[in-house]
């Protein structure tokens, strides 16, 4: 079955009760949907997401300024640059096209009726699918992922600057503190401030390595020692993220704020399309987003690291 386009295909709305009224997603639809994907355990969960009205839009960066700690002294005023004036620059979005399909047969689509509202199941299924797929594409800037359409997305990796990378490939360098900590102090003290809000982003085998240098070193200062399994790694009080996505030896420091979703949300338009010589049922949603950093300063990518060596007690 040929994949419908974009002009020819019955565009639906996702009510409460079915996926056959004609239209784009109402407000309420629109939020409902995407506290779907924002509730997968993906990037897109954890950066901000902004609500668009056209395809283009410029945002204030505004989350890093007028937070500065420093030391004073009394009866000495702060300079400006202690005041923490406000970023003034902004960041540019450009909404590309994104589509996302499920398909389902006529055995599964009346097995799904029997226990599930139809629409709940699309709903849910798509979500997680367009959740995966985004990630996927901005962490490694890879275009055709699922329906996603070339250049939809940047690339996370790619926009950090040259400068920003620290490439140990032929170093063998463990993960450890100090691989952390190199990283840290690549990303500009203006936008360190604000450690409760920052993240590392790692491959699995990056934190999977971490933990174990955690629970056999012989100290676990300024950690969160992995008793179980069960709790969050961090790393000085920067939260570690998992990301499956992201490339085995690898991790990338940022600020959360530091990075912006934005979909346009008058235009998110489900669909649905049959095929009944197939006994294929096809579910669909297209849309315009997009994924970028607020300041590239903000953000180190730390490569090549030899995680699957053994990590000997220090």
């Amino acid at each position: 079955m040929a994949r419908p386009d974009n002009v020819t295909v019955a565009k639906t709305a996702m009510s409460s009760t079915d996926l056959a009224t004609a239209g784009a997603l109402n407000d309420q639809q629109f939020n409902e949907f995407f506290d779907l994907v924002r509730d997968q355990p993906t990037l897109l969960s954890d950066i901000d997401f902004q609500p668009m009205t056209a395809l283009k839009a410029k945002l204030e960066s505004y989350e890093f300024g007028g937070s500065i700690t420093f030391k004073g002294r009394e009866g000495v005023a702060a300079t400006t640059e202690q005041r923490g004036a406000l970023v003034a620059s902004k960041v540019e979005l450009d909404a590309q096209l994104l589509q996302c399909e499920i398909s389902v047969t006529e055995k599964q689509r009346l097995a799904i009726l029997i226990r599930d509202n139809l629409d709940n199941y699309a709903r849910t299924k798509m979500a997680m699918q367009f959740a995966l797929d985004q990630e996927t594409a901005v962490v490694t800037a890879v275009s055709g992922v699922g329906y996603l359409l070339t250049d939809a997305f940047d690339g996370l990796i790619e926009q950090v600057p040259s400068g920003n990378v620290i490439d140990m490939t032929s170093n063998t360098q463990k993960v450890t503190d100090d691989a952390f900590f190199q990283a840290f102090l690549t990303i500009e003290a203006k936008y360190r401030r604000d450690k409760a809000n920052m993240r590392i982003y790692c491959a699995s085998d990056v934190l999977a390595a971490y933990n174990k240098y955690i629970t056999t070193r012989q100290t676990g200062l300024g950690d969160i020692r992995i008793v179980d399994g069960t709790q969050k790694s961090y790393w000085n009080g920067i939260l570690m993220w998992e990301l499956p996505s992201m490339p085995d030896g690898s991790f990338l420091m940022t600020n959360r704020h530091n990075c912006v979703w934005g979909v346009v949300n008058n235009d998110v338009i489900p669909y649905m399309d049959t095929e009944p010589s197939a006994g294929i049922w096809l579910y669909g949603l297209r849309m315009y987003g997009d994924v970028k950093y607020r300041e590239a300063e903000a953000a180190a990518y730390y490569k090549g690291l030899d995680a699957l060596l053994s990590i000997t007690t220090v």
